[in-house]
Parts: structure tokens; sequence; C-alpha cells
């Protein structure tokens, strides 16, 4: 198909940002327990954002040969 040439490239950087995502989501929930006594709404769409940013760029990155 036309994606044959990327080889395994698609399904690795699906693995890499679901562990980031998982990472970011893990970290941002223990840092606003700690800082601010729980996850908010702002908290969370904040996450979002981050693991977002980092998924437009992860491929991008890769496009580069960074």
């Amino acid at each position: 198909g036309a994606l044959s040439h990327l080889g395994g490239w698609p399904l690795l950087m699906a693995f890499v940002m679901t562990v980031f995502s998982v990472i970011i989501a893990g970290g941002m929930t223990w840092l606003s327990a700690r800082m601010i006594g729980g996850q908010t709404g702002d908290v969370a769409g904040a996450t979002q954002q981050i693991v977002e940013a980092f998924c437009y760029v992860l491929p991008l990155m890769h496009v580069l040969g960074w």
C-alpha cells in the first residue's frame, strides 16, 4: 500500500505516543494531587495539550531525521 515504505514506523510511533501519554498523565495526576490536592478539569486540559503537542512533534522529528 501507500504506507508500505514506512515499514513498522507507524506502529512504533503509536506505541511511543501511548507510553508517553500514560507517563505524562500519571505525572500530572501525581503533581496536581501533591500541589493542589487533586486533579481538576484545567489539569486534564493542560495534560491533553502537552500530549497532543508531543504527538505532532514526534513524527516531525522523525521525518526531519532528529
